[in-house]
């Protein structure tokens, strides 16, 4: 398992904030603010980060309770927990926030993966269905104009 603060560290030396135009919150912030909030992240809960960049909110907020929140019973990979992280894509960019937030859950998820070694069809899609590249846009793009299933202003929906 890589060192806590790899992953960071590795963010800080490769991504500057004029070229993404994004901006990473320090962990020690996301780590106080998951504190926090820790009593009401339970089984059963929903969490929904709607400018998710890398994923630090969701991640934290589950690192410590892992193997409650994601049980492995007879070979099926068991959620108990619903994590929802979007983010939108800046054009030459458009998938790259979206790829590290997927890395960052391998390497949180990375022990649990090698527990079930042969479950990771199963952890992928877990990957794919928590952190979602919704819009380049809050007006739509011109691959998902407005008005498409697809395209438009960011969807909230009830959960």
């Amino acid at each position: 398992m890589l060192p806590k603060g790899a992953f960071e560290s590795f963010l800080k030396q490769s991504i500057s904030i004029k070229n993404w135009g994004q901006y990473f919150t320090p962990i020690r912030v996301v780590r106080a603010i998951v504190e926090m909030a820790k009593d009401n992240i339970k089984i059963g809960a929903k969490i929904c980060d709607p400018a998710c960049g890398v994923g630090k909110f969701l991640l934290e907020s589950i690192i410590m309770k892992l193997d409650q929140f994601f049980e492995v019973k007879q070979s099926k990979l068991i959620p108990k927990i619903t994590l929802h992280g979007y983010d939108k894509g800046l054009d030459e960019n458009i998938l790259k926030t979206i790829v590290l937030a997927k890395a960052n859950m391998l390497i949180y998820f990375s022990y649990l993966i090698k527990q079930n070694s042969k479950l990771t069809t199963e952890f992928s899609k877990l990957f794919n269905e928590c952190f979602i590249l919704k819009t380049n846009s809050i007006l739509g793009t011109l691959a998902e104009p407005v008005g498409s299933p697809k395209g438009g202003a960011i969807q909230i929906r009830r959960m």
